[in-house]
This record gives C-alpha cells, structure tokens and sequence, in this order.
C-alpha cells in the first residue's frame, strides 16, 4: 500500500502477507461480532448469555501466561496457525445451530482457542519490524483490516435486517475469512529464531513469571486493568440498551457498535501511529484513558436522553482513541520487556487481560440488575454501569500520570519505545536502564 516504499526490505515480505491476512481478518471478525445481537434479537438469548459473549474475546486470554512460558524457545508460526485454525470450527457450527445456549457457548468457546496464539503473534511482530517503525506499519496493517471490517459491518447489518435469519450464513462466512486469513499469515518467514535458546534458557531459569515481579509493567497493567474493567462491564450492557431500550435494528447497531468506532480509527490511525513511535508510550496511554473517560459518560448522556446519535458520537470518539489504543495494547508490553522475554511479557499481558474478562461483563450485567427500579433513573440499570465505568477510567488516569511523572525521573526525560528496546539490548541509552 502506500507506505510499502517506506519499509525497509527485509520487512517487506511479512507487511506484505500482515496486511492480506488482516485484511480477510477483519471481515471475519466482523462478521463474528455480531454474535451479541444476534444472539439477542434472533435467538432471544438472555442478559446473561448476552454477557458469555462479551466476556469470551477476552476471557480466553486468561491462560496466555500459560501459553507465553510454552511457547518461548519453539517456533512460533505453528503456534498461530493451528490454534486460529481450530477456533473456526465453533464459529462455522454457530450457524447451524437455533437455540440461543448452544450459539453462545460454541461462539464464546473459539476465542479461547484463537487465544492460545497471541504471545507467539507478539513475537513474531517483535522480530520482524524494526522498532522505530512498528508503530507505523502495524498501525497502517489495522487501518485497511477496519477498511474491510466497516464495509462488512454495514453490508452484513442490512442483511440480518432484511432477514435475521441469514445469520447461517454470516457464521460460515466468518469462520471462512478467518481460516483464510490465518492459511495467509503462515507465509510470513519469522526472523530472529536463532534467539530460540535464549528463549528456552530464560523460562528455564525461572523467567516465566518475571513479567508479574517487573513492578513498572505491573503498574502499567494496573491502569490497563481498571480501563478494561470499565470496557467490559459496558460491553454487554451496551448491547442491551441498544436492543432493548433503544429497539435498533441489526444495521444501526453495527453502526454503533462497529462502523461508527472504525471508521474514526481508519481515519485517525495514519497520524497516532507516527505519533507512536515519536513519543513515549506511557505519556500517551495516558492521552487514551482521558477519551476513554469521556467517551463513556457520553454513553451515560445517551442512556439518559435516550438517543441514539450520542451513542453514535461516543462510539466515534471511542474510535478516534481506539487506534492508539490498539498500538499502544499491542507494543506497549515491549516498552518493558527484553527480546527474549516478549512472549513471556505478553503472555502475561493476554492473561491479565482475561481476567478481567472472567468478571468485567457479567459485574456490568449485575450492577445493571441490581440498579434497575431501586435508583433514580438518571443513575439506575444501564446508566448506572455507563456512569461507573467512566469513573473507573478517569481513576485510572491518576496511575498513569505517577507512572509518566517516575519516567521522567528515573531517566531524566521520556524514551520512545525503540530507546527502551535499545536500553534492554544495552545500546547507547542502555546506561539508564535498570536504575
């Protein structure tokens, strides 16, 4: 696309294959992301169910702890390919399925499976981007896989409208694209695994749980936690105010939902990802929970006007936060960790962020319940939870204000993530680390 002059030549061939795998990606894992709705409006599925689902994509990284110490010191490619392969089977069979039970524990059981490939994932874009442009090029590989997302989103909503029982197709199709998308990305040559022994010897010496005894990732976790925790809490609670309150069709809530947040990411990605790899990470997760803070008590206006087009303005500012976000979610962990920690780093990274999957969702469902009736409406059910999560997340941003104020002290300035990866290979900025 139009950075590919830009890239160095030995990084060619994976953006080549990155950007085709995320391409076909992106239309089906927006195909898949109309479980919820779907599994409300078609299937009838309960409060709860609607929670299962919410909680999957992210409860089933619980264990990648777990599968960051299995896959360090083996080849990774194997370790993406089989188990994204594997978590397209359960989306395929939703199709085939009418009870709103058995639709959601087969779509919430392939994110568990997809999951078991993401520390390898991590690595494998550790080793084969340069670091003073990994912002860039993972940001413009996310920015065309939300091109094809949106359009799928908005095509597929019209679909379920005209006839909601199309949803056996749209789970055969996303099961498709996903599988395609994974056959395409295993073309990708990893670079680097002649570091595997390093790898092997540092989960050997004990290194598998260094990540949870760094205490400056641990408190960078803290803020990711408490912000994903307010996500997740709305995440289903969202979709039954669109559903229930609000009465949407299928292709105003993929508005909603996906396309409104998209489309503000595609548009705003080319500058956060430059931005990225100019400025410190911490400095601009920071910059994240802010919007983020803002985009949920726009939820909470919503909720209480009851209007759909404020939903629509705070899914768009999500979106325009979103992209940083993303990078920031998916290189952020490489700020703290050494080569050969990264999927150790991220395995711990997949795993407490599944955690809060485990309880985030139905926490946000029970609020709603517990509030619904015995509140004022201005602060009871739905807009309940969207009026805590934004505080969560403005609470957050004092951890991440101590954490940028520490940076800059211990070092004497804030580094961009390629000066933090060249202190852990002990490079020129190397004789502050570890101080």
């Amino acid at each position: 696309m139009f950075i590919f002059h830009s890239i160095p030549l030995n990084a060619r061939p994976t953006y080549h294959y990155n950007l085709r795998s995320a391409i076909l990606g992106g239309i089906g894992f927006s195909l898949y992301s109309q479980a919820g709705v779907v599994a409300r409006k078609a299937l009838h599925a309960s409060s709860w169910e609607i929670a299962l689902i919410a909680a999957a994509p992210v409860a089933g990284s619980a264990l990648c702890l777990l599968w960051g110490g299995l896959t360090a010191g083996k080849p990774k490619m194997p370790w993406v390919l089989y188990p994204s392969l594997l978590s397209r089977i359960p989306i395929l069979l939703a199709g085939f399925v009418q009870s709103a039970l058995s639709f959601t524990i087969l779509v919430s059981l392939a994110p568990f499976i997809w999951a078991i490939g993401q520390p390898a994932a991590a690595s494998i874009m550790r080793s084969n981007y340069p670091a003073n442009q990994r912002g860039m090029i993972t940001g413009t590989v996310q920015m065309w896989s939300l091109v094809a997302a949106s359009i799928t989103a908005f095509a597929s909503g019209y679909l379920l409208d005209f006839n909601q029982a199309f949803y056996t197709v749209v789970f055969p199709a996303a099961a498709f694209f996903g599988a395609w998308a994974a056959l395409t990305f295993a073309k990708v040559k990893v670079r680097g695994e002649r570091h595997l022994k390093e790898e092997y010897d540092a989960v050997g010496n004990g290194a598998a749980f260094s990540a949870i005894r760094d205490r400056r990732f641990m408190l960078f976790m803290t803020s990711f936690t408490m912000g994903g925790t307010a996500a997740l809490m709305c995440a289903p609670v969202l979709t039954l105010f669109l559903t229930d309150e609000l009465n949407v069709t299928f292709s105003q809530a993929n508005i909603g939902l996906m396309v409104a947040p998209q489309v503000a990411t595609f548009i705003t990605l080319p500058l956060w990802s430059r931005f990225h790899d100019r400025n410190n990470p911490l400095k601009l997760r920071l910059v994240c929970n802010v919007g983020f803070a803002c985009s949920f008590f726009l939820l909470y206006l919503a909720a209480v006007f009851g209007n759909l087009y404020l939903v629509y303005a705070a899914k768009f500012l999500e979106g325009i936060i979103g992209g940083l976000s993303t990078i920031i979610w998916n290189l952020g962990i490489m700020y703290f960790a050494p080569r050969e920690k990264v999927s150790i780093y991220m395995g711990t990274h997949l795993a407490l962020t599944g955690l809060r999957g485990l309880y985030g969702p139905f926490l946000g469902t029970w609020l709603m319940h517990l509030t619904q009736g015995r509140l004022p409406f201005w602060c009871g059910g739905v807009r309940f939870v969207f009026l805590a999560s934004a505080s969560m997340i403005f609470l957050s941003c004092f951890v991440m204000i101590y954490m940028v104020y520490t940076e800059k002290k211990r070092y004497g300035y804030l580094p961009t993530l390629a000066q933090a990866e060249e202190m852990h290979e002990g490079g020129p900025f190397g004789q502050h680390h570890h101080t």
